[in-house]
C-alpha cells in the first residue's frame, strides 16, 4: 500500500476527520486508496462502516490494478453499515468491464441499504451478460425506498 494510501485509510479510520468527505476507492492520490493486497481492503470496508463523514464514494475498477474483489467480504459489509455515503459512482474503466464481481457487489450493497443514497453514477460498463439487468433491479430498489426523496441516477 503505498503513502497516499495509508494516509487516506488512517483519514477513514479518524472518526474527527471531518474534512474527508470523498472517498476513491481503486484511485492513487489525493483522497485516494488502493492496494495489491485484499485484506487492506476489508480494513477499508470495516472503516468505512464506522465512519460518518464520508459523503461520496468514486469506485473505479480496473483489471490487475488492485486487490479488491469479491472475497473483501468486510469490504462490502462495511458498506452496508455505512448511511453517510449519499453519493455513488461506480466507474469500470473502458467499457469492456461486465458488470459482474465488484461491481454488481457494491450494487446489491445499495440495493439492500440504500435510504441515504441521493445519486448513484454508473459508467464505462458493457451490459451485456446480465449487468442491464442488475442495474435494473438497483435502480427499481432505490426507487421505491426514496420515493419521497430526489433522486439523481446518471448512466454513461
Amino acid at each position: 500500500m503505498g503513502k497516499s494510501s495509508k494516509k487516506t485509510l488512517q483519514r477513514v479510520i479518524d472518526q474527527d476527520d471531518t474534512s474527508l468527505t470523498e472517498l476513491r476507492v481503486c484511485h492513487s492520490g489525493n483522497h485516494g486508496f488502493n492496494s495489491m493486497v485484499a485484506s487492506h481492503f476489508d480494513r477499508l470496508g470495516t472503516c468505512i462502516g464506522r465512519n460518518t463523514h464520508v459523503k461520496k464514494m468514486v469506485v473505479h475498477i480496473v483489471d490487475d490494478a488492485s486487490a479488491l474483489g469479491v472475497q473483501c467480504l468486510a469490504f462490502f459489509d462495511g458498506l452496508k453499515s455505512n448511511s453517510s455515503i449519499h453519493d455513488l459512482s461506480i466507474g469500470g474503466g473502458n467499457g469492456h468491464h461486465a458488470i459482474d464481481g465488484v461491481a454488481h457487489g457494491i450494487l446489491n450493497v445499495y440495493q439492500a441499504n440504500n435510504s441515504h443514497l441521493t445519486k448513484l453514477d454508473i459508467h464505462g460498463f458493457d451490459l451485456q451478460n446480465g449487468g442491464e439487468d442488475t442495474i435494473a433491479q438497483t435502480l427499481h430498489k432505490i426507487v421505491q425506498s426514496n420515493a419521497t426523496e430526489q433522486m439523481n441516477i446518471l448512466y454513461q
